[in-house]
């Protein structure tokens, strides 16, 4: 993966620390919809999200993915890391 992706990554992962819809996610991390939900599929397909439906589909983190924002909370370099 590379470092704009990892970021991409990073953004939404820590944007899913709640559970959150799609749109919600898109007005947080500033992404383009169709960017957010694709990337949104990829890490519910690689295990880092569940979805749920509650006053529609929200998404949130499991374990692996909370492991995974800590690894990039670690090693993304951005004025925000050390908030999350």
């Amino acid at each position: 993966m590379t470092a704009a992706w990892d970021l991409i990554e990073f953004d939404l992962l820590r944007a899913l620390q709640l559970p959150r819809t799609t749109r919600e996610v898109t007005t947080l991390t500033a992404l383009p919809p169709d960017t957010a939900k694709s990337q949104i599929e990829a890490l519910r397909n690689r295990g880092l999200l569940i979805s749920t439906i509650d006053r529609g589909v929200r998404f949130q983190l499991t374990l692996a993915g909370r492991r995974r924002l800590i690894t990039l909370t670690a090693t993304t370099s951005t004025p925000d890391a050390q908030a999350a």
